[in-house]
């Protein structure tokens, strides 16, 4: 299977996209450029309208780390390649592919439009899960699994709480008994 290296475009609003020419950057150097970086699920996918071709990927807008997004919104994102040409039947293929699944992407947002940074993001080896947990990170906001150590916590308190509250009415239930039973 061809290994395809993926540039994301935001289009909020209608645009050309422009070929992307490869050049590679730290996920660091990516991050701190890019005055948009947002966590989306991609919901489906359609030919360009605008494009001699490429597709569009229409995505909800999970979280938005940086640039200015309503988190929970729709929005569409360019499907291009600066990896080896892809042809329209397996550039809808690869989109279609990527339906339900989770994405993080970083650019420049201008007049409505995510650019992409046409970055190819070193080391190439993590998973979407892991780059959206760095960027969380490095942005200084909290990651997932700060939100589970804060959910395991919580619950730790809430059981402490009921188990308490069982000894304490335990405790009284026997003094009541003990007292009916001397009295």
């Amino acid at each position: 299977m061809k290994v395809i290296l993926l540039a994301f475009v935001l289009l909020v609003a209608g645009a050309t996209a422009a070929g992307a020419t490869c050049v590679s950057a730290s996920f660091e150097d990516v991050l701190s450029s890019s005055d948009a970086v947002w966590w989306v699920t991609v919901t489906g996918s359609q030919p360009s309208a605008w494009a001699p071709r490429g597709e569009i990927l229409n995505v909800k807008i999970n979280d938005a780390l940086k640039g200015p997004v309503t988190v929970g919104a729709a929005g569409r994102a360019y499907l291009a390649s600066c990896g080896p040409f892809m042809t329209a039947g397996e550039e809808k293929q690869t989109a279609e592919s990527m339906v339900g699944r989770s994405f993080l992407l970083m650019g420049s947002y201008e007049k409505g439009i995510l650019s992409p940074d046409s970055t190819v993001v070193m080391p190439q080896a993590t998973s979407e899960d892991e780059k959206y947990a760095r960027a969380l990170k490095d942005l200084g906001r909290a990651t997932p699994s700060s939100h589970r150590w804060a959910a395991w916590l919580t619950l730790g308190l809430l059981v402490g709480l009921l188990v308490s509250a069982v000894l304490v009415m335990r405790a009284r239930t026997k003094r009541s008994n003990d007292a009916a039973q001397a009295g």
